[in-house]
C-alpha cells in the first residue's frame, strides 16, 4: 500500500432505488495498489454500493470519500474525470464501433496519463487481432476485455469491476483474473464484485461481504478461506 489513507473510503451508505431501501450502511475502505472484492449472495446490495458509488442510484445516507475529497453524490462524469473507471455487467461497449475506434474515443478522459494503445492490448492481446471488428461482432469474454482495456486508456486509477467473470468460459476467466493481477502489479486500484469465490480469492487480498445491505464482513483472503461459518453464513446458496 502506497498510503495510510485509503484511496476509497466508503462509511455507513444507504441507497434506494425509489422507495425501495436496498443498502442500510455500507461502510469499506479501499487503498491505492490493492485488489479488494465486494461479495454476497445475489441481491444483497453489492451491485448498487458500485452504482452509488459512481452517482448512479440515490444516495440517502453516509459518505463517499476519493483520495480524501468527500464525493458523495458526485455525478458520473465528474467522477470519470477524476479517475474512476467502471465496467458495469452488462459491459456497455459501443456495438457500432470498432475495437480500436471503442479505445481511442474514450482517451484521456480520466484523471490520469491513458495507457497506451500498445499497452492496453499488450494486457489483453486477442483485442490485438480485433481492432478493425465492431463491439457487436465480439464474443461474452472479448467485449468484456474490450470494457476492462477501455477504462485503461480512459487514465482511470480505481477501478470498479462488476461481475467480470458472469457467463464466461473458464479459459476466458482465466484471462481476465491474469489481467486483474497485471493491474495491481502496475500498481492500480480495482475493487471488484464477484460470484465466483475461488476466483475472487485468488484475484483479491481482502474482502468484503454484504449482507442485507450492510458490510457484515471485512478480512483478508486467508481470514475468509478459513472461515466456513461465514461462508455458509453468507456466500452458500
Amino acid at each position: 500500500m502506497a498510503d495510510t489513507n485509503p484511496m476509497l473510503q466508503v462509511k455507513g451508505l444507504k441507497a434506494r432505488y425509489g422507495e425501495a431501501q436496498v443498502l442500510n450502511g455500507v461502510t469499506l475502505e479501499v487503498f491505492e495498489g490493492e485488489v479488494v472484492s465486494l461479495l454476497g449472495r445475489n441481491g444483497t446490495g453489492k451491485s448498487t454500493t458500485i452504482k452509488a458509488i459512481m452517482g448512479m442510484v440515490t444516495i440517502n445516507g453516509g459518505n463517499i470519500y476519493f483520495e480524501g475529497r468527500e464525493v458523495t453524490r458526485y455525478k458520473p462524469h465528474s467522477l470519470a474525470r477524476l479517475g474512476l473507471g467502471y465496467v458495469p455487467e452488462e459491459r456497455r461497449i459501443f456495438g457500432s464501433l470498432s475495437v480500436f475506434e471503442n479505445l481511442e474515443i474514450v482517451a484521456g478522459m480520466g484523471g490520469a496519463e491513458p495507457w497506451s494503445m500498445e499497452k492496453v492490448l499488450d494486457l489483453f492481446p486477442v483485442l490485438g487481432h480485433r481492432t478493425k471488428h465492431m463491439g457487436k461482432q465480439l464474443s461474452g469474454g472479448e467485449q468484456q476485455m474490450l470494457a476492462m482495456a477501455r477504462i485503461l486508456r480512459q487514465g482511470s486509477r480505481l477501478l470498479l469491476l462488476d461481475e467480470p467473470t458472469e457467463g464466461l468460459a473458464p479459459i476466458v476467466v482465466k484471462m481476465i483474473g491474469q489481467a486483474i493481477k497485471e493491474l495491481k502489479n502496475a500498481n492500480l486500484t480495482v475493487l471488484l464484485v464477484e460470484q465466483n469465490l475461488l476466483f475472487t480469492m485468488d484475484a483479491a487480498t481482502r474482502h468484503y461481504i454484504i449482507s442485507k445491505g450492510k458490510t457484515v464482513f471485512n478480512g483478508k483472503t486467508d481470514d475468509l478461506e478459513t472461515d466456513k461459518k461465514i461462508q455458509k453464513r453468507y456466500l452458500t446458496v
